[in-house]
């Protein structure tokens, strides 16, 4: 391929709706899970694979199989939810950005198709569809008031002086649960007496302190009632939306992506949420994740004090791990990717040399792409390296990186390996050809 001739384009990094990767039997197992009318709600999925193996492509075919699970020429009884985890990884409460996404798409399936009215002589239903909706959105906004305010600095003269009602709301805010009642007190006394130099009386301050603890606990107790309540309602809305009349029942599948690449503590809030809030009848969680990361963020976050694949296990009612991608998908999968490779052979040395990873199947063409380019654009190199060779070097650099620093100090020992394994794939020893790990020697015979 000369300089002036086209090259296969540079990759996205996006995944893959249609199936490329021999994902079908996958999707269409577990949609016969998710479509069945006697499968038991709520239910949490997990789809688990490392990073890269294609965890979203898999997901993203499951929900278009899910939506078009409703028969010709009738609404579907599936409404999907996609949330991707990583997009509101930022926000303060990544738990609280789930539970508004689920709610805005209940407010559109509302306008969409409302609840029927009652019949003439039958009452209203109270509090409505549109009430129970409010009341979700407020609830969660006031929870999260406290850690909210809680980083604001306080004026402690002005909250003395302003009242007592409003020095306890800005010192609760300041404290936020989860202090211990001795160093709350021991921090507030310290923190006063700073502020107010000689203009309070340490008793005044003491008694502040006290009466913070009171509406600590106080605060506690509504948590608790909020929680049940907030259960409740979102039951009662979904029951309203999903249930219209018991000859159509209808399920929400909500699908969470990425949330293995968020912070480890925000991951575990929303897992902790699935259980808290979100476990009611008609719902559907499928969730994509590396469960080693969630376990590990479970480790890091209880301290030993939880065992993490159980804690996993009480949340993912059916795991499904990944399989690794075989070689002959694989080598189509590059294939189709770029079609346009300047030697047949460099398609055989990514699909059977770099392992079962889509994604860094992608990131190596790149190099691999990119690399062929300045190769031509080089006068002295045209023409002196193999595009099959330079494929090769590639997927040994990323793939068996002590081989590769090998080969850079004797250059001539990638050429008797090449002819090593040549030989070896003449008389038959290189073994099977679906081998699904990185192969070396298959590589390096192409």
């Amino acid at each position: 391929m000369t300089a002036d001739q086209s090259y296969p384009p540079i990759l996205d990094d996006l995944p893959a709706p249609e199936d490329r990767l021999g994902f079908q039997p996958y999707v269409l197992a577990l949609s016969d899970i998710l479509l069945a009318p006697d499968t038991h709600t709520p239910l949490t999925l997990g789809l688990f694979g490392r990073w890269g193996s294609g965890k979203t492509s898999l997901m993203l075919q499951l929900q278009r199989t899910v939506e078009a699970g409703g028969k010709p020429g009738q609404a579907s009884r599936y409404r999907t939810v996609w949330f991707n985890a990583w997009k509101y990884n930022q926000e303060d409460a990544l738990w609280r950005a789930l539970l508004l996404v689920l709610l805005d798409d209940l407010e559109h399936l509302l306008k969409e198709d409302p609840p029927a009215k009652p019949k003439k002589g039958e009452p209203a239903p109270r509090p409505t569809a549109e009430e129970l909706l409010d009341l979700l959105r407020e609830a969660l906004y006031h929870e999260t008031a406290w850690s909210e305010q809680g980083e604001r600095s306080i004026n402690w003269t002005q909250a003395l002086t302003a009242g007592a009602g409003i020095g306890l709301n800005l010192a609760l805010s300041l404290l936020g649960p989860g202090l211990a009642a001795a160093g709350v007190a021991a921090d507030t006394l310290q923190e006063a007496r700073k502020e107010l130099g000689k203009g309070a009386p340490v008793s005044q301050v003491g008694k502040l302190a006290e009466a913070f603890r009171r509406e600590e606990i106080v605060h506690y107790q509504a948590q608790l009632r909020s929680l049940e309540q907030f259960q409740q309602n979102f039951a009662l809305l979904v029951k309203m939306l999903l249930w219209p009349d018991a000859k159509t029942p209808r399920r929400l599948v909500v699908f969470v992506d990425d949330l293995d690449r968020c912070l480890p503590e925000k991951a575990i809030e929303v897992l902790e949420a699935l259980k808290l809030f979100l476990d009611v009848a008609g719902c559907i969680f499928v969730l994509a994740l590396d469960s080693e990361a969630i376990e590990n963020a479970v480790r890091r976050r209880y301290q030993g004090e939880v065992k993490a694949r159980e804690y996993l296990e009480k949340i993912v009612q059916v795991p499904f791990v990944l399989p690794p991608i075989e070689a002959g998908p694989m080598r189509a999968y590059v294939q189709s990717l770029a079609p346009a490779l300047p030697d047949p052979r460099c398609a055989e040395v990514f699909a059977v040399g770099l392992g079962a990873n889509p994604r860094q199947v992608k990131r190596i063409l790149n190099i691999f792409l990119l690399l062929s380019r300045l190769v031509e654009r080089r006068p002295e190199l045209k023409g002196a390296i193999q595009p099959v060779r330079l494929a090769k070097i590639v997927a040994i650099q990323h793939a068996y990186r002590e081989l590769y620093d090998l080969v850079k100090l004797t250059p001539g020992y990638l050429s008797d390996l090449d002819a090593h394994f040549r030989e070896n794939k003449r008389g038959g020893r290189l073994g099977e050809e679906g081998a699904t790990r990185p192969a070396l020697p298959e590589a390096l015979a192409s």
